[in-house]
């Protein structure tokens, strides 16, 4: 069921519940936003004397995906409204024949992150910058689902649960993110590989102060990782092809411009991406 509030101070809160009444999430709007929830309740809130044809398509999260005149907008708590953009253009539910966007969320990379489905089942990533234009994205299987749920809030794989799942980058090919204490490198084509120190996976833990940032597979086969210590050095790795360390090199600040074609990153933030290394620059050790 669909259930409205209304507080002194003019917000709305709009309530989702199961069949049995049982609370399951809610969404805070202003008055002005209002006339998204007209379409649902069938009622005039906004007293234009016209009914919305706006449309809530989730709120599970601090933002709601919302259908205004055949548009997708993100629709924050505080009042803040983005569309969403693919070249430029305003996209919808007519955009990609087949594919229907289904949730939006902040990301914590900046920006947003959309989750596509299609008539077939399947699913598609976005991520777009902070205007909503998009930026990237990936396609996905129903059992990848989960690497998501963190991110929008949501029970995505319908397992009862919101798997604890933090991303931590997407800048390349490859997905980086930490499911429970484990790094787990998630490639566009569904190939899922845990990185192994010594055969056991490795974490945020797993070496004091020390924090993988980046992953993306190798032209050499296998991946590339590279980590980030809290004193601002960082280090290389090289994995074979099922995630388990091979070789490392230690890198001051200086040096990360050498890696950056390789991560598809800007890692000194100087404003571009910079060229590889030659053959012969790189020592494994």
């Amino acid at each position: 069921f669909d259930l409205l509030w209304a507080s002194d101070g003019g917000l709305y809160s709009w309530w989702k519940t199961d069949a049995n009444g049982v609370y399951q999430s809610y969404w805070q709007m202003t008055g002005a936003q209002a006339s998204y929830a007209e379409a649902t309740f069938d009622v005039d809130f906004n007293q234009d004397d016209q009914i919305s044809t706006a449309l809530v398509v989730e709120a599970y999260g601090d933002w709601a995906l919302a259908l205004l005149a055949g548009e997708y907008r993100a629709v924050g708590v505080d009042g803040a409204e983005v569309g969403v953009t693919y070249g430029g253009d305003a996209v919808g539910p007519d955009s990609f024949d087949g594919w229907d966007a289904i949730q939006i969320e902040a990301s914590a990379l900046g920006g947003f992150e959309l989750l596509w489905i299609s008539d077939s089942g399947s699913y598609a990533w976005w991520k777009t910058d902070a205007d909503g234009a998009f930026e990237q994205s990936r396609f996905l299987d129903p059992d990848e689902l989960i690497y998501l749920e963190e991110s929008f809030g949501s029970d995505l794989n319908k397992d009862g649960q919101v798997t604890d799942v933090s991303l931590i980058e997407s800048d390349g090919d490859m997905l980086l993110a930490i499911v429970g204490d484990e790094y787990h490198a998630l490639a566009i084509d569904g190939t899922k590989v845990v990185p192994t120190y010594g055969g056991q996976p490795v974490g945020p833990d797993s070496f004091g102060g020390w924090e993988a940032i980046h992953v993306e597979e190798s032209s050499a086969g296998g991946f590339e990782l590279l980590w980030a210590h809290e004193d601002r050095s960082y280090a290389w790795w090289k994995t074979d092809a099922n995630g388990e360390f091979e070789s490392s090199r230690l890198l001051a600040h200086q040096d990360l411009d050498g890696y950056e074609s390789i991560f598809e990153a800007d890692l000194n933030q100087d404003g571009s991406v910079g060229q590889a290394l030659a053959d012969g620059d790189l020592l494994l050790l």
